[in-house]
C-alpha cells in the first residue's frame, strides 16, 4: 500500500504540480504584460492570415463571417478561427444537430464566434448569447452588424441558477445550447436545472485540468447520464498541409496555426434527450 501511494505522489508531483506551476506561471506573465515566443507566434500567424482572408473565416462552417476587430478575448486564437478550424469538433456537432434545432444558445459567448456564426450560417433560426462581460456584449452586438445578423442575436449578461426562465417562450426541443464558461459548468447545470432543460441538447466543455476539475466533471457525467444520452468526444487531428496559405511558414509553425493554448487535451460532453 505504501509503495503504491508513493507512486502516487510522484506522479502528482511530476504531472500535476508541474501543470499547475506552469498555468500558474503563464497567468501571471500574462497580466504583467509579458508573452510567450509561442504566443507571439501565434499572434503573428493570426495577423498574417487575417490580412490573407480580409478578417473573414476562410473555410468551415462559418465560412465568410467576418471577425472582430477589438480582439479582448482569445486574440492568440485568431489563426485557428480564421481557418473555421476553432474547436473543430464542436463545430461538427452543432451542424450535425441543426437538422433538429432552430435556436442557438451559446453560454459564454465572449465575442459571439459560435452565437453569430450559427446564425450567419444559416444552420439556425436565431441564437441566445449569455456573456457576462461588459466588453464581450459590446463585441457581439458590434459583431452581428458587421455580419448583418443583429436582428437573429439576442444578448443577455451572466447566466446564473435562473437563466432558464429567459428561455421561456421558446420550444425546448429546439435549443441547442453550448455551455463553456471555463468550469462554472458544473455549479450551473445543477441537477434541477437538468432536468428542466431534458429536451434539449446541450454541448459542454469539460473543464479537467486538475484532480478537482475531474472529480467535478465525473460528477457532473454521473448526473447528466441519469437525464440525458451522453456522448463524449475530443479534440481530433488536423492537416496543415491542406492550408496552402500556410506554405511560407515552417513545421512548427503551421502546427501552432491550429494550437487553442490549451495546457491539455479537452474533453467535450454532448447532452441529448432520452429516446
Amino acid at each position: 500500500m505504501f509503495t503504491k501511494l508513493k507512486t502516487a505522489y510522484n506522479l502528482l508531483q511530476k504531472e500535476g504540480f508541474r501543470i499547475l506551476l506552469e498555468n500558474t506561471v503563464l497567468k501571471i506573465m500574462h497580466r504583467l504584460g509579458f508573452e510567450t515566443e509561442i504566443q507571439r507566434t501565434r499572434l503573428r500567424i493570426g495577423e498574417f492570415l487575417k490580412e490573407f482572408h480580409g478578417n473573414k473565416v476562410g473555410y468551415g462552417l462559418f465560412k465568410g463571417m467576418v471577425l472582430g476587430q477589438d480582439e479582448w478575448w482569445a486574440k492568440y486564437d485568431k489563426a485557428p478561427m480564421i481557418l473555421g478550424t476553432y474547436e473543430a469538433e464542436v463545430q461538427k456537432r452543432i451542424s450535425e444537430l441543426s437538422t433538429r434545432c432552430n435556436t442557438f444558445v451559446d453560454i459564454g459567448a465572449a465575442d459571439g464566434y459560435f452565437g453569430i456564426g450559427t446564425v450567419f450560417s444559416k444552420k439556425f433560426q436565431k441564437s441566445i448569447c449569455f456573456e457576462m462581460s461588459e466588453k464581450g456584449r459590446n463585441a457581439i452586438r458590434k459583431n452581428a452588424l458587421r455580419n448583418d445578423v443583429e436582428n437573429k442575436v439576442i444578448i443577455y449578461g451572466r447566466a446564473d441558477t435562473h437563466f432558464v426562465k429567459l428561455l421561456d417562450g421558446n420550444d425546448f426541443s429546439s435549443l441547442l445550447i453550448l455551455c463553456d464558461i471555463e468550469g462554472g459548468e458544473y455549479s450551473l447545470l445543477s441537477k434541477d436545472v437538468l432536468i428542466s432543460l431534458k429536451a434539449c441538447c446541450l454541448i459542454v466543455e469539460l473543464h479537467e485540468f486538475n484532480s478537482a476539475d475531474q472529480r467535478k466533471a465525473n460528477k457532473f457525467l454521473k448526473l447528466a447520464s441519469e437525464l440525458f444520452d451522453v456522448e463524449i468526444f475530443s479534440s481530433g487531428l488536423l492537416k496543415p498541409s491542406l492550408y496552402t496559405e500556410l506554405s511560407s511558414f515552417s513545421d512548427n509553425e503551421r502546427f501552432l496555426a491550429f494550437s487553442e493554448g490549451r495546457p491539455s487535451s479537452t474533453r467535450w460532453a454532448l447532452l441529448k434527450p432520452t429516446a
